[in-house]
């Protein structure tokens, strides 16, 4: 009986029932709209397995909600430098054995070790990736273009440029006897000494 009361009111009324199923369908697909969103928003990093210890960061500014918490850092350069202002991060970090400093020339790994250069800035790390009879260098700000190879050609960005040079000097000396070294192992010993080795 219903159902037949239904139909009838539905073929007696066509345009307002449309309406009305219309808006019942964006009613419910807007409920499950929002119940996916929170779902989304409470479970998104649920996955990890200490999950209960992730902490979502936010900033204050006066330009932004009156200085009220803002939902998201909206540069993501900020993150790297927060171990600056939280101590808490680093002694975690450490006491964890997950971060472990270097201070002086090692080996990070096999056949990748890091040298330490003061000339550019101090504590400046420059790696050395070995490949067979290869090694690769990246020397970074201390040597940042093929101009300044030579010892006197400096950066202008240079903190201490006689320390710098005093580097340079010294690893190009440290490649010329290593040069020297595989040339004589090898059985050729002419060395042109007009051309200096590279690094």
């Amino acid at each position: 009986m219903i159902l037949k009361f239904s139909i009838r009111n539905v073929i007696k009324r066509p345009f307002l029932n449309l309406i009305k199923i219309i808006g019942l369908s964006l009613a419910l697909s807007g409920i499950l709209i929002i119940v996916l969103f929170l779902k989304n928003e409470l479970t998104f990093d649920s996955f990890h397995k200490k999950s209960d210890r992730i902490y979502r960061f936010t900033i204050t500014s006066p330009s932004f909600f009156e200085g009220k918490h803002f939902a998201r850092v909206y540069k993501p350069d900020y993150i790297s430098k927060m171990a600056a202002y939280f101590p808490e991060i680093l002694n975690f970090l450490k006491t964890e054995g997950k971060m472990q400093l270097v201070n002086e020339d090692c080996e990070l790994f096999p056949g990748i070790s890091v040298r330490m250069f003061d000339g550019h800035t101090p504590g400046q790390m420059i790696p050395f990736i070995n490949s067979g009879e290869k090694t690769y260098v990246y020397m970074a700000d201390l040597i940042p273009t093929a101009a300044n190879i030579p010892i006197v050609w400096l950066a202008a960005y240079d903190l201490y440029p006689v320390t710098a040079m005093e580097e340079k000097e010294r690893e190009k000396e440290d490649k010329k006897r290593e040069a020297e070294s595989k040339s004589a192992n090898s059985g050729n010993n002419r060395i042109n000494p007009a051309i200096p080795p590279t690094f």
